[in-house]
């Protein structure tokens, strides 16, 4: 046997094990102190180890660095540099921050399981930015109604950015809304939401209509041009006019973009009981784009900007809690959340650190 020493997270961890060992029974026996090789690695020198590797190669003094898995470590790292930062009024110390950090350690696991999926996870679910009542308001839309379903954006200045394309402004929304073609209708994760609800038998009659037949599913909007190619923002399915009813004589979804009396159009047209799904996912997809876009004017990692993000919930759940400990809440901030990963970490923190909340409204699919 062997004493091996790995330092991880600024720690030494001393543990035995057989010298004819492979650096993958290694990771197993770290993975029993809560080192799962899901999130972890070994490194020696700077040199990620294959695990293959014997332990002996690398001698009894060598020391070994036990990292975050390279994929998501820089979601990571951002994250964790903020916290030795001051924030305003709330410098490095101070018992909110001591407070909220200790809680996403207490959790470091599934942390870190929503840090993974930030980075390598499947984003391709068609329901992924919408909200519950999507689905529970179905039984009530009427058949073969076409409606358009348009994006309000209030934000003073925006439409002259993106009219005069700055930084790539448009470039990047018209990228970000033609790759809602890219996302599809998963039946067995709607059949999980909507089962042992009310709206049960109406999603198992219409799955096949909406998500398309088992096999072949259908994307949240149409994905091939149809009619000219003067029609269509350049490289993407995105229509540069207004769209009507004889668009959609396919009844699959069209966005168009466009601009029309001074104003900016961002706008879903299709079969009601289909493009009422983009009402959320649109607003989501744009404000993304913004989010990322105001990043990298400020200089400011996704990480660091996670941090704040979520300090500013834990004061928003400390205050309720103190104000009115009684009273239960809900979250209803999916659609005006910056990035679809904080939508995962709002509701993860809020269900595990805010005893008074009942659940979300965010149907947030791509999990499944």
């Amino acid at each position: 046997m062997v004493s091996i020493c790995i330092v991880v997270h600024g720690a030494t961890l001393c543990i035995e094990a057989p010298s004819q060992a492979t650096i993958g029974l290694l990771m197993e026996e770290l993975a029993r102190h809560g080192y799962p090789p899901a999130f972890y690695c070994l490194y020696v020198d700077g040199q990620l180890i294959d695990e293959n590797r014997l332990v002996a190669e690398f001698g009894e003094n060598t020391v070994y660095n036990l990292e975050i898995q390279p994929e998501f470590k820089p979601h990571w790292d951002n994250f964790w540099l903020t916290a030795q930062k001051d924030l305003g009024e709330f410098p490095v110390g101070h018992p909110s921050r001591v407070t909220i950090e200790s809680y996403l350690w207490s959790q470091r696991l599934e942390f870190l399981a929503i840090m993974k999926y930030a980075a390598t996870g499947d984003f391709s679910s068609a329901t992924i930015g919408s909200d519950l009542y999507k689905l529970t308001m179905a039984p009530v839309i009427v058949d073969g109604v076409v409606v358009t379903f348009a994006l309000s954006l209030r934000t003073v200045g925006l439409e002259e950015k993106l009219a005069n394309n700055e930084g790539g402004l448009l470039d990047a929304v018209l990228c970000a809304l033609d790759g809602l073609k890219n996302r599809f209708f998963k039946r067995n994760v709607i059949s999980a939401t909507v089962a042992g609800r009310p709206i049960e038998g109406f999603w198992n009659s219409k799955l096949d209509e909406i998500c398309g037949p088992e096999g072949s599913p259908r994307s949240l909007i149409r994905r091939e041009r149809i009619g000219p190619e003067t029609d269509y923002w350049p490289g993407t399915v995105i229509l540069n006019r207004q769209a009507g009813p004889a668009d959609i004589h396919d009844g699959e979804v069209v966005l168009s973009v466009y601009f029309a009396e001074g104003k900016l159009h961002i706008e879903a047209t299709g079969p009601w009981n289909r493009s009422t799904l983009l009402e959320t996912t649109m607003m989501q997809a744009v404000y993304q784009v913004l989010l990322e876009h105001h990043l990298r004017k400020r200089g400011v990692s996704f990480g660091h900007w996670l941090y704040e993000a979520l300090f500013r919930e834990h004061l928003s759940c400390a205050f309720a809690m103190e104000r009115c400990p009684t009273m239960k809440g809900a979250l209803f901030a999916g659609r005006r959340t910056g990035h679809h990963i904080f939508t995962l970490f709002q509701t993860w923190f809020a269900s595990r650190f805010y005893p008074n909340c009942i659940g979300t409204s965010s149907l947030m699919l791509g999990i499944h």
